[in-house]
């Protein structure tokens, strides 16, 4: 029997509590769908996005920045109330609050693509939920790296017991993850080079698909499933999907960015990553995009090698 491959990239940010939403809908979907479906390989990757790239890294109050986004407490308090009661009909429930601070979500959104690209899909979908457990149950920042690092174990210690790892050696490997994602967040050279591909491919999903918003699911790089859709509808589309699909891989999405949407940055100008996208080096870069060599600290930083 050919195995067919399902691949969806799910186009997502870290404080966006209808991705987390999506993600539990997506994820009971999933688990019938395997059991329909057996000669079906699904895969996942998380695809960053920014809803509010404007807050700070260290992050401010959450209950002040809903007031300032939606206007009045009535309107914070039945945006809570809904989202609760949304939250505990999944399986498992979600419990949300609203405590505690919103932050910037890049250094998230670089901790995803670090696990990916050293660990893969599962691997970086267990860090997703952990994350989301962090902030929208537990009320912690994801600004403050200790609580990403807290997450990363608990993700590690996920993957290990559903691998059945023994003792022998597995604390050791936890460990030496969470000590390569320790030197990742607190590496400027990550911050800037890491930084500036995760800005591009979250402006390559947003421009390709045409995403309005988010949670965004691209099906095999072609079927767009847009908004936390319900369980039976994510069963319904991507069931129908899976039918019309050939016995053959499907066609990958593009290794790299075009040229004309790469901008370089000179690493002084990395203050912060709005800046990073934003400030654009007269002297190294033409208006093809094309660089100046020698010149660009961030020379093919936004190839997105793992497309």
């Amino acid at each position: 029997m050919v195995e067919k491959a399902l691949h969806i990239d799910v186009v997502s940010d870290t404080i966006c509590p209808w991705c987390y939403l999506g993600k539990r809908r997506l994820e009971t979907a999933l688990r019938e769908l395997k059991l329909i479906y057996t000669d079906v390989n699904f895969t996942l990757r998380w695809r960053p996005h920014f809803v509010a790239p404007h807050l700070p890294r260290l992050g401010v109050d959450k209950k002040k920045s809903y007031m300032k986004k939606l206007g009045s407490s009535k309107r914070i308090s039945a945006m809570m109330t809904y989202m609760q009661s949304l939250g505990e009909r999944e399986t498992p429930p979600i419990m949300f609050k609203f405590g505690g601070k919103i932050a910037n979500s890049m250094d998230s959104h670089r901790l995803l693509d670090w696990a990916f690209e050293h660990y893969g899909s599962g691997f970086q979908t267990a860090l997703v939920e952990e994350l989301s457990k962090k902030y929208f149950e537990e009320e912690a920042s994801l600004g403050e790296h200790t609580v990403m690092l807290d997450a990363i174990s608990k993700a590690a210690g996920t993957l290990m017991y559903q691998a059945k790892c023994g003792n022998d050696g597995s604390s050791a490997y936890q460990r030496s993850i969470v000590h390569g994602a320790r030197e990742m967040l607190s590496s400027a050279s990550d911050a800037a080079i890491r930084g500036a591909r995760v800005v591009a491919e979250a402006m390559f999903f947003s421009q390709e698909y045409m995403l309005s918003g988010v949670p965004a699911y691209v099906v095999n790089g072609i079927q767009i499933i847009p908004g936390a859709q319900d369980p039976a509808t994510f069963v319904r589309v991507l069931g129908k999907a899976i039918q019309q699909m050939p016995h053959r891989q499907p066609q990958n999405l593009p290794r790299a960015l075009p040229a004309a949407q790469i901008r370089c940055h000179r690493r002084a100008a990395l203050d912060t990553w709005q800046t990073a996208v934003t400030k654009e080096c007269a002297d190294c870069c033409d208006r093809d995009g094309k660089e100046n060599a020698g010149n660009c600290d961030l020379k093919k930083s936004v190839t997105l090698s793992r497309l």
